[in-house]
């Protein structure tokens, strides 16, 4: 089917993995429904997400209402607040190391 990896080799596919850790189909569809079709579809995005636990360790209670710190890789950061269980939780990451902080309490 031509689309946007057409072209595609298996030394593009290597690459992929290597630099992504994963490769995606390679191939593309259209929906039919009604009588009407649409266009092909884009390229699949993979994205991935964190859910950490804040806890005392003395205490062993959440940390509740604390400001956190996420490092990405590529020098960008995320910021945010634990809820009232301790628990921050970020969506839509690409696949990646992060470094989180938090202040202190």
């Amino acid at each position: 089917m031509a689309g946007a990896h057409a072209g595609r080799t298996q030394a593009d596919s290597q690459k992929e993995l290597a630099e992504k850790g994963y490769t995606l189909p390679e191939y593309a569809f259209v929906v039919e429904c009604g009588g009407a079709t649409s266009g092909e579809s884009g390229v699949m995005e993979v994205r991935g997400w964190i859910r950490t636990r804040f806890v005392n360790n003395y205490t062993g209670r959440p940390i509740r209402n604390c400001k956190y710190t996420v490092y990405l890789l590529d020098g960008r950061k995320l910021e945010g607040f634990t809820d009232e269980d301790g628990f921050e939780e970020l969506q839509r990451l690409e696949k990646g190391s992060y470094f989180i902080v938090i202040e202190k309490e």
